[in-house]
């Protein structure tokens, strides 16, 4: 084979790596299965806005996955705002709120929060009454998901100084090792340059190892729904090692001191073993078919965590190398080469996880984890821009060793050694991003708190022969939902039915079973129902005008956006 043949097929090589993938791992996706969602509350007893006339042992609420419960998080509150002590626990997907003995007549209040497979918290509220409702009921001042605002940005902050020490890290290890030349070049050059690569290295590995060690306390503070004084409480500093977070924080400790301080290949490993904690925690535990997420997760943080070292090296290494063209213009060739599959590879496994976890293009707008992702694609499209500008324009004529005079074969290096540095600078702000996208919730309206008030609410109407049934929602979104009933006759005035009607909804398969309806007379009948997803669902209402004549009208609604 001819020189320039080879040259041919070297170029298209990384091409043909990036087909493949991308073939091999549409193949996967054609045959996964459905993707999962975070815990979702799917029953309660009692029924949520229910009137019972004993006062109950235990609360039950049932999800959707298994979930666990911190201490303090559930809160049982009175008609008039008065916090009532309450001690919970969680079977499996069931958390189980043991309820006083003492207690009388009235609305009561239980303001939940849970953590999720995934690690985040879900909160909520479930207002049943005793005897009968309260005329008049105080909103708390502080429920379990109220939350704090500082809390979330340092969570954000910290998640995306870990992902940054450990990317650089493991980046520049992988260009000490595979892209920078072993020899070449003015004597002492390149060892001067391995020197700088290790002492950035070696900074990145003690930010990274400490913010992981800071998110630790920072995401138990986080789940609880304290404040941020809560950080500097030792009770926060706690670890739960029956939960993946401290393990993955310790593999992550492990694996990038491994990769800072052995001098040979084994540092990939432990590079390796750090990078493969990012994925013990976080969406990809809830988002299924789970073998396919979790590789894919685990692959897209390879193949990002490389081309970040390789920009940050090429930007720390060009400076010194200046001088040395042919050194430089190796490096750039063997980074050139090795980009176009990490782009590839980083863009279809960013592609299959986007798509496992927002399921629908409607969740690029509708989720903060969409919103999110869409600036972080921005950035992306950005860095990939100078890519190409480095590839097409600024490399080719010192690949091709044109007759350039010493000084101008450095100012292209430094041409492209200030194109790079912008492309690092791109790649720091896209971390910057996935530091709030880890904790972004992917579900519209960002968690399954019940009894949104500001959410919109939705008329609906369904008819039947001489019937028509009005349904009306109040919020219309996931969680709880008021749900009242007008029926009318065929010229619209109010009907009273023969007998009280039966109310069942569905989505789908999923049959919410019938509902416990209260009459106000006139036709008029109300319901609380707790909706656990959004989309489109039926409302069926069965009404008897007679004894012997039974209709069920079918009223499409929907909830949420």
């Amino acid at each position: 084979m001819s020189p320039r043949s080879r040259a041919r097929v070297g170029r298209r090589t990384p091409v043909r790596l990036v087909l493949a993938s991308f073939l091999a791992l549409v193949g996967l996706v054609l045959v996964a299965g459905p993707a999962s969602a975070h815990a979702q509350l799917v029953g309660t007893d009692p029924a949520l806005g229910s009137v019972v006339s004993t006062a109950p042992k235990v609360a039950t609420l049932t999800f959707d996955e298994n979930i666990r419960v911190l201490p303090g998080a559930v809160h049982l509150y009175a008609a008039d705002g008065h916090d009532l002590h309450v001690t919970a626990h969680t079977l499996d997907d069931k958390l189980l709120v043991d309820l006083p003995t003492s207690l009388g007549h009235g609305t009561y209040t239980i303001g939940w929060r849970i953590i999720s497979a995934d690690g985040h918290p879900i909160a909520g509220t479930l207002p049943f009454s005793i005897g009968a409702r309260s005329a008049r009921i105080v909103t708390p001042g502080a429920t379990p998901d109220s939350g704090s605002h500082a809390v979330d940005v340092a969570l954000a902050v910290t998640q995306a100084l870990v992902y940054l020490g450990l990317f650089l890290t493991v980046g520049l290890v992988c260009f000490l090792m595979l892209l920078l030349p072993r020899e070449g070049g003015p004597e002492g050059t390149l060892d001067d340059v391995r020197r700088r690569l290790r002492r950035v290295a070696r900074a990145g590995a003690v930010l990274g190892a400490v913010a992981s060690i800071l998110l630790l306390s920072i995401t138990t503070v986080h789940q609880s729904g304290a404040g941020f004084g809560a950080i500097f409480h030792g009770s926060s500093w706690h670890l739960d090692f029956s939960t993946p977070d401290p393990w993955a924080a310790l593999v992550y400790l492990v694996g990038i001191g491994v990769a800072i301080l052995v001098p040979n290949r084994i540092a990939l490993v432990g590079g390796l073993a750090a990078l493969g904690s990012l994925v013990l925690v976080g969406h990809t535990r809830s988002f299924g078919p789970s073998w396919l997420v979790i590789t894919t997760d685990f692959v897209h943080v390879i193949a990002g965590s490389v081309w970040f070292g390789g920009l940050i090296g090429l930007a720390i290494s060009l400076r010194h190398l200046a001088d040395s063209p042919q050194i430089a213009a190796r490096a750039l060739n063997r980074f050139s080469a090795l980009a176009a599959v990490l782009l590839g590879t980083v863009t279809v496994t960013g592609t299959i996880l986007a798509w496992r976890i927002l399921r629908h293009w409607s969740g690029f707008i509708h989720t903060s984890f969409g919103v999110s992702l869409l600036v972080k694609l921005g950035f992306v499209a950005l860095v990939v821009a100078l890519a190409g500008l480095n590839r097409y324009r600024l490399l080719p004529p010192i690949l091709a060793g044109t007759d350039q005079t010493p000084a101008e074969k450095r100012s292209a290096i430094l041409r492209i050694r200030k194109a790079v540095r912008l492309e690092g600078l791109l790649l720091v702000a896209v971390l910057s991003v996935t530091g709030v996208l880890v904790d972004s919730s992917p579900e519209p309206g960002g968690s399954t708190t019940i009894l949104a008030s500001q959410a919109p609410t939705t008329d609906a109407s369904g008819t039947g022969p001489g019937l028509r049934v009005l349904v009306h929602l109040d919020p219309a979104a996931v969680g709880l939902n008021e749900v009242s009933l007008a029926i009318e006759n065929a010229a619209g005035k109010p009907l009273e039915p023969y007998s009280p009607p039966t109310l069942a909804i569905t989505h789908g398969a999923l049959d919410l079973g019938d509902q416990q309806l209260t009459a106000h007379g006139g036709g008029s009948f109300h319901s609380y129902v707790l909706f656990p997803k959004s989309g489109a669902w039926t409302v069926s209402v069965t009404v008897r005008t007679s004894t012997f004549d039974s209709r069920v009208i079918e009223v499409p609604i929907r909830i949420g956006k």
